[in-house]
């Protein structure tokens, strides 16, 4: 009875974050911005709107195999179907508390495929760095063809790229001294954070034992091409974004 009550409880408690994240978005939208979303919806084009989401699915599809390539050196291999539903979980989290689906996805890969949280992490961790620089390639490229409306934009919202960097900077020298102080623990709080350290660094350092490299980078191709690919469609679905 206790492992079938456990078992209901990893199904409805996900639900019921679910249903409460949407309520939280739908009570943070004013009445003026629901009226607009309507009228927006009412007015796409549902072909477009359809092309849109298959192109997202693929793209979670393929992030949730691409995942596989990074747990699989350290001895798990779980079901692409979980992989799946567990990062969808993360797109609704956030939408609710910004960066807390990376949290979640950690957490509901350890109660499902018993990964330690540290190692799930580590790998997501991983993640997020490959796609930040697919991210920091792409905003090159747009800088280079569009140097002109890319920078007066950022100067219409008041964005110093010296001030920028000069933060980024203090930002690294900061994390580098802060590493330095958990290497040197041999007790406490710091100590405990040294361990977790370990297990997350033994996640994000996944990605040099993969078999599967060349996967993975066609993956990752393949996932921002499928994130260009959303807008590309969706901006066919309203006449005033042709």
């Amino acid at each position: 009875m206790g492992v079938t009550f456990k078992k209901a409880l990893k199904t409805i408690i996900p639900i019921i974050l679910g249903g409460l994240l949407i309520w939280y978005v739908y009570q943070h939208t004013s009445e003026a911005d629901r009226k607009e979303i309507i009228k927006n919806i009412s007015s796409a084009d549902p072909f477009w709107i359809g092309v849109s989401i298959c192109i997202g699915i693929l793209s979670h599809i393929s992030r949730a195999i691409r995942w596989n390539y990074l747990l699989k050196p350290m001895g798990y291999s779980p079901k692409v179907s979980n992989n799946f539903f567990m990062v969808m979980i993360a797109y609704l989290a956030n939408l609710g508390i910004p960066r807390s689906g990376e949290f979640l996805r950690a957490t509901a890969l350890t109660s499902y495929e018993g990964v330690p949280f540290e190692k799930g992490f580590g790998t997501i961790v991983t993640e997020r760095i490959v796609d930040v620089f697919m991210l920091l390639l792409i905003i090159l490229v747009a800088l280079v063809l569009q140097t002109d409306i890319i920078m007066g934009y950022l100067k219409n919202y008041g964005v110093n790229l010296a001030v920028s960097i000069a933060l980024l900077v203090a930002g690294i020298l900061g994390l580098v001294f802060f590493l330095h102080l958990i290497k040197k623990a041999k007790s406490g709080f710091l100590l405990k954070l040294k361990v977790f350290l370990a297990g997350l660094l033994d996640g994000v350092a996944s990605i040099l034992k993969m078999e599967k490299k060349g996967g993975f980078i066609l993956h990752t191709l393949f996932i921002w091409a499928c994130y260009i690919g959303m807008f590309w469609a969706i901006k066919y679905t309203v006449t005033e974004t042709h």
